[in-house]
């Protein structure tokens, strides 16, 4: 049976996914940079809820905990690129 961590992963990347799709047709119809910034985050986002996924039926989360961490700083770098420009 799947863990609540699980679950937490799978819902990470249909949300990515949902958000992803949402800001490309943002931005296709405004073109503003902010929105371009915000779609590499959501593409992150799905790539880590993969990974997450991955790592669960796998070998498991532990190995790739440096990995995530370094996701969420370029995440939260472009975060604020995104809103301070």
């Amino acid at each position: 049976m799947l863990s609540l961590v699980d679950w937490i992963g799978a819902w990470i990347t249909i949300i990515a996914v949902v958000l992803l799709t949402v800001s490309l047709l943002a931005y296709k119809k405004i073109k503003a940079k902010k929105i371009l910034i915000a779609s590499v985050v959501f593409v992150l986002f799905f790539f880590k809820g993969i990974l997450l996924t991955g790592a669960i039926f796998c070998d498991g989360i532990k190995p790739m905990a440096p990995l995530f961490n370094l996701i969420d700083i370029v995440i939260l770098l472009l975060l604020f690129f995104a809103i301070t420009r």
